[in-house]
């Protein structure tokens, strides 16, 4: 029997339940067997799915690659996500020392992204980015 793919949102809830409290690669098999039923090319899951894999293993490049493909098709609108995008792909950049590119992706995309108030990871980010650097 085909399984039906999980909703991006369900995905969401899964990942942030679990990412922020495991070590590395130890969701790696539920990536995996998640991921199965998403697999048609174009599937919006697919994408999701690959970023979730790439921040459990810390992979960088990969987890900056995956979001900012997902930035670029982003609606930009209620419940897309975005501003966790944003922060994975200023992070992966950041973690591979591309400053630079980090604020370039700040620019492009903080002006479409809209957090919930509570949420003080883009005022986190901006004062990191942004922070003048003493010799």
């Amino acid at each position: 029997s085909r399984r039906t793919p999980l909703s991006v949102e369900q995905l969401y809830s899964v990942a942030s339940a679990l990412l922020p409290y495991l070590a590395p690669g130890e969701s790696r098999s539920l990536w995996q067997v998640l991921g199965a039923p998403a697999c048609r090319p174009g599937a919006p899951q697919a994408g999701w799915i690959e970023l979730f894999a790439a921040v459990d293993a810390r992979e960088a490049p990969r987890m900056a690659r995956t979001a900012e493909s997902l930035l670029a098709a982003s609606d930009f609108g209620p419940g897309s996500r975005a501003d966790y995008l944003l922060a994975a792909a200023i992070i992966g950049r950041l973690a591979g020392g591309e400053q630079g590119f980090a604020q370039q992706l700040w620019y492009r995309y903080s002006p479409k992204v809209t957090s919930d108030r509570h949420n003080r990871l883009p005022e986190f980010l901006q004062g990191h980015l942004f922070a003048v650097r003493k010799s």
